[in-house]
């Protein structure tokens, strides 16, 4: 968000985690530095899971030096959907006053495996297997949902030609891992 010096960004939304829609007593105090700036981040927010859908609804709102309270938009909320409940999850929320498809990604490696795995599937008949291995992109890091380009040619190729799909990509992944795996081969050749 595109602030002033002496602005603060909160987070603010239902229940006691988020604040109870109360942004000046109770928001949750996003911070940037200059090197991130205009990007803010909270510290990690307990949203407890549950069967209600959504999990959370939130707005952020910039409280202004001069003492104002700017809510990003009047109306519709942000909202952390029901599906959500992988353990630690990184929203990505966009921008200040847009509301876009939520997006979110595992924050470890336990969650980033189960929500990988969900989309793996199985070769039908003789079908062969198309193995996954990449970068945070190929993991479906910015994805909703998780589901990324990878798993969306997955499906495409079982459901036309009855492979199988299995993901076993790392957003930390590199063309050096790849390398020291022996899959040198598998990059792509410098143009001459």
């Amino acid at each position: 968000a595109k602030t002033v010096m002496g602005d603060r960004l909160v987070l603010v939304g239902g229940g006691d985690a988020l604040g109870n829609w109360n942004p000046v007593e109770n928001g949750l105090e996003l911070t940037t530095t200059e090197r991130d700036y205009p990007l803010w981040k909270s510290e990690p927010v307990r949203v407890h899971s549950s069967t209600a859908t959504p999990l959370a609804e939130y707005k952020y709102v910039r409280l202004t030096s001069a003492g104002k309270t700017q809510w990003e938009f009047d109306g519709k909320n942000r909202c952390v959907p029901g599906e959500c409940t992988y353990g630690n999850m990184l929203v990505d929320d966009g921008h200040f006053g847009t509301v876009s498809e939520f997006c979110a990604f595992p924050d470890g490696e336990k969650e980033q495996k189960l929500l990988r795995d969900r989309f793996n599937l199985q070769p039908i008949g003789d079908g062969l297997r198309l193995i996954v291995l990449g970068d945070a992109a190929a993991a479906g890091h910015g994805a909703p949902s998780y589901e990324g380009w990878a798993a969306g040619l997955g499906k495409l190729l079982q459901d036309k030609f009855g492979y199988g799909y299995t993901n076993i990509s790392d957003p930390s992944f590199t063309a050096e891992n790849a390398v020291q795996m022996g899959l040198s081969s598998m990059l792509p050749k410098p143009v001459p």
